[in-house]
């Protein structure tokens, strides 16, 4: 079932009540892994299979199915490079499966990258504090006054 929604879709699909109750099913197959009641496990195994069974029909019945993807958006860069960017981690294997031959993010990792504040990054960061809706166009390290004479040809 994670396979075919995706790590933790299913139970975020159904109701509270449902949710709870295969929260409830999942400790008590953990617990009986825990312990080695192999019986215990089995009979936990069978009540699990029946809840993966009780979240897909409901989160169905909502109208939601399998690899529903919340937000994609797909790109070409200037140079011909693709990507495909989702709204949540647990998209990026259905998008991947979309889009195979386009490079994957999740806005989170966007996020990331932004917020370690190399140069560039930063540069970017302040334009659009001062120019709201100001789009990105290139990034280029900053120049400083010093670089006409750092960057002269060493004359030997």
């Amino acid at each position: 079932m994670e396979a075919r929604w995706g790590i933790g879709v299913l139970e975020r699909l159904v109701s509270p009540d449902t949710a709870a109750k295969f929260g409830s099913a999942r400790k008590k197959l953990n617990d009986a892994v825990v312990t080695d009641d192999w019986q215990e496990v089995a009979k936990r195994a069978s009540v699990m299979i029946r809840g993966w069974q009780a979240l897909e029909s409901e989160a169905m019945a909502a109208g939601h199915v399998p690899n529903d993807i919340s937000a994609l958006w797909a790109i070409e860069s200037d140079n011909g490079k693709k990507y495909v960017f989702v709204q949540h981690e647990r998209d990026m294997p259905a998008a991947i499966k979309k889009f195979p031959d386009h490079n994957c993010w999740a806005m989170s990792e966007v996020v990331r990258i932004l917020a370690q504040h190399s140069m560039e990054a930063a540069a970017a960061s302040r334009v659009k504090d001062v120019f709201p809706g100001a789009t990105v166009v290139e990034l280029r390290p900053p120049k400083s006054p010093l670089s006409a004479i750092i960057d002269d040809e060493i004359p030997f």
